[in-house]
């Protein structure tokens, strides 16, 4: 049961990534990055370590300046996954109630496209009223 759902979800994810390469790509990236970025602090943290204990600072603020930069970089790529991902969620639309899986995206279908723009309008309208 576990199997068949796994298979499922990856299933739809890279049918999510046949339609739309450049963002699938992008929102990859950014996460490869930011993950790696947060093995650069303890690294940096251990060469501080033994610079300390080895009684040298003359790395010091080097070491310090690239842990910040590790986790502006960090911070930097996530926010632009997290970009990536709300813009393509916008781009899809299912309909839960006959396609609870969400295999079959309803946004290129011109059947569909006066109930999507009512909808797109309607969202836009919520979010400006919330931000007064």
């Amino acid at each position: 049961m576990m199997g068949a759902l796994c298979m499922k979800t990856v299933v739809r994810v890279f049918a999510y990534g046949r339609r739309y390469p450049w963002m699938a790509a992008g929102t990859l990236v950014c996460a490869i990055f930011s993950t790696a970025m947060v093995v650069v602090f303890p690294k940096v943290t251990q060469l501080v370590i033994d610079e300390v204990r080895a009684g040298r600072g003359e790395r010091l603020v080097w070491l310090v300046l690239v842990a910040a930069a590790a986790f502006l970089v960090r911070d930097v790529f996530n926010a632009l996954r997290i970009v990536l991902n709300n813009t393509f969620e916008q781009k899809v639309i299912f309909d839960l109630r006959s396609d609870p899986d969400e295999l079959t995206d309803l946004a290129g279908d011109p059947m569909h496209a006066a109930r999507i723009g009512e909808m797109r309008t309607k969202l836009a309208d919520f979010l400006r009223r919330a931000r007064d």
